[in-house]
């Protein structure tokens, strides 16, 4: 990987992580963490997306 992942490579590493896995940790910069996080809020219940772009 790259050290200026994207949206689509981030995602990508996601889906292809084994299922036995339980916990999957993600570093990296903006904007490609920021991308992942707002494509994982989408359209979240409450006020989670508002809480996340308040410690932008």
């Amino acid at each position: 990987m790259t050290s200026h992942a994207g949206l689509d490579e981030l995602i990508a590493v996601i889906n292809e992580t084994s299922d036995d896995v339980n916990d999957l940790l993600l570093l990296g910069g903006n904007p490609g963490i920021q991308a992942v996080a707002d494509a994982l809020v989408g359209e979240a219940e409450g006020d989670l997306l508002a809480r996340m772009n308040r410690a932008a």
